[in-house]
């Protein structure tokens, strides 16, 4: 070690990361009878062992020899492989647009801790100053601590947010279908009126609130969300999404949505808005078995019926017309009727046996699945026992009657008389798209769990998600052309774009600095080329000229 480098110790969190810290005191405990050595945060430390300092400019550390001659010496370093790449597809999508448009004066800095929940997969505040000390971004030496994030969060207004939503929808939109799902995300606040306990997908056991959103099918991008009591369940969420949705201009869209949201009070309201939709339907509704008997009737189960659906499955398919009644409605619908092979029905069949085998035992040991109650009340019954006590019992009848009738059937109601019923399957079955967003803001985001305490914060924290939900989004998109896209996953792509670094380096008796760019690995500009939209030849000129 040099006389003038510091002494650097390495501590690993729990969290896995390695951090670098400077001794900048030592002094004798008389008490303690030992030496103390105090730290002060230095830097961070990569995964091949390199510090790379927070403060850069206050270490003068030489700089390999080279092509630029002797006497050169560190001012700063930057890893800028994700954060360029994500700042140009923020331009290019419009996303920085729409969000400079509603918050003039805090944009750069909302866009920044969106490039740092993407980049890292941690909403933990209180790390972005680490992590921005060595990263560059929009916002680039302005210090931001926790405290100020939380105040930002807290200051993001209701008017500000519809204000992007309604721009980025009049941007992102491209007017087709859209997915509308809903998740849970457990809360420990105590100080805010949506958290309540419900039905929670993750099976914790803490209150929660529940965010919906809506996806683009054509890009693939979020372009509206909500987020909704805790204890109100999912099919009564969609209501008020319907309302606010129309107000943004959502009507004429396409809602494609799971049985969980099939009521009869849900179809009407998106008559009532003027929404086109796409929903599976529930055994439970008279509409649903008389569709399915009209199936069986016409032999749904013939060579004529037999579909194939892009991913490459057949089925049989018949589309049984219908009309909407209720709610003092008379509009024609379309009631899309599936029918699975033998084998499929003997699987699912079974399947169920073990479920409900599963609930027997569940009711008798008086252990209750909010998930489970429509299997409860279906296909059991309370029966009194000759001792007086109550136990639950099998209902025969409906277990062999209804299920073996229906089984293997499945329905699809729709207001597009225009599609075919193959159509309305695939963009059904496309609908994955939504689930992994929630998957990316629960996992690859690390937001199962919200640490904040008040709805004001909630709300801000929350919408950063989705705009780093977005970024997300189309980096999914574009790996889509990548030649390795298989092996392609977020954790992968973080940590080989990560280490792409920028050294700003000056030479002795001069005023202007050198910059020197770390080598792109194959990996590296194989990414980068289909991220960037351009050629992997033109990769390495078009990093340098990213203006962050």
């Amino acid at each position: 070690m040099k006389k003038n480098e510091p002494k650097i110790t390495i501590v690993t969190k729990k969290n896995g990361r390695k951090y670098a810290y400077r001794a900048v005191e030592h002094r004798w405990n008389p008490e303690k009878k030992s030496c103390e050595t105090k730290l002060e945060y230095y830097g961070t430390v990569d995964d091949e062992g390199n510090i790379i300092p927070k403060k850069m400019n206050l270490v003068k550390a030489a700089v390999t020899e080279g092509e630029c001659g002797d006497g050169l010496h560190l001012i700063s370093a930057s890893r800028i492989g994700l954060t360029r790449a994500m700042w140009r597809i923020s331009s290019e999508i419009g996303l920085s647009g729409c969000l400079k448009e509603a918050f003039p004066q805090t944009w750069k800095t909302i866009l920044s801790l969106a490039m740092y929940h993407a980049s890292t997969g941690s909403n933990a505040a209180y790390l972005f100053p680490e992590w921005h000390g060595s990263h560059e971004l929009p916002i680039h030496d302005d210090d931001l601590s926790s405290q100020d994030i939380s105040r930002l969060y807290s200051g993001m207004d209701e008017e500000r947010r519809k204000e992007f939503l309604l721009a980025w929808r009049k941007k992102a939109s491209t007017g087709g279908a859209c997915f509308h799902d809903i998740t849970s995300i457990s809360s420990y606040s105590k100080d805010n009126e949506l958290v309540e306990y419900g039905y929670n997908r993750d099976g914790e056991d803490l209150p929660q609130v529940n965010l919906g959103m809506i996806v683009d099918s054509g890009n693939r991008l979020p372009i509206y969300y909500r987020v909704h009591d805790g204890a109100i369940p999912d099919v009564s969420t969609l209501q008020s999404v319907l309302r606010e949705g129309y107000s943004f201009s959502y009507s004429r869209l396409t809602f494609v949505m799971d049985k969980g949201f099939f009521s009869s009070s849900n179809v009407s309201a998106m008559y009532g808005h003027g929404y086109y939709f796409i929903l599976a339907m529930t055994l439970a509704s008279s509409k649903t078995r008389d569709a399915m008997d009209e199936a069986l009737r016409s032999q749904i189960r013939h060579p004529r019926n037999i579909i194939r659906t892009d991913s490459g499955q057949l089925l049989y398919a018949m589309g049984v017309k219908s009309h909407w009644d209720a709610e003092g409605l008379h509009r024609e619908c379309m009631i899309h009727v599936y029918a699975q092979s033998v084998a499929d029905i003997s699987l699912r069949t079974s399947s169920l046996d073990i479920r409900l085998a599963e609930c027997y035992e569940e009711l008798n040991a008086g252990k209750f699945l909010n998930s489970h109650a429509a299997l409860y009340a279906r296909y059991f019954t309370d029966v009194e026992q000759p001792d007086g006590s109550r136990r639950y019992e099998y209902n025969d009848e409906h277990i062999a009657g209804r299920e073996t009738k229906y089984a293997g059937l499945f329905a699809i109601v729709t207001d597009r008389m225009d599609l075919s019923s193959t159509d309305v399957m695939n963009i059904y079955r496309d609908k994955d798209g939504v689930e992994k967003i929630f998957n990316d803001i629960k996992n690859v985001q690390d937001c199962r769990r919200l640490s904040v305490h008040t709805r004001q914060a909630m709300d801000g924290r929350v919408f950063v998600v989705f705009i780093a939900s977005i970024l997300m989004a189309e980096i999914r998109q574009r790996l889509r052309d990548c030649k390795d896209r298989d092996e392609m996953t977020m954790d992968l792509v973080r940590k080989t774009l990560d280490k792409i670094s920028v050294s700003y380096v000056k030479r002795d008796g001069k005023r202007k600095h050198v910059q020197l760019y770390s080598s792109l690995t194959g990996k590296q500009t194989l990414l980068l080329s289909s991220l960037l939209k351009v050629r992997p030849s033109e990769v390495e000129k078009t990093l340098k000229e990213i203006l962050v």
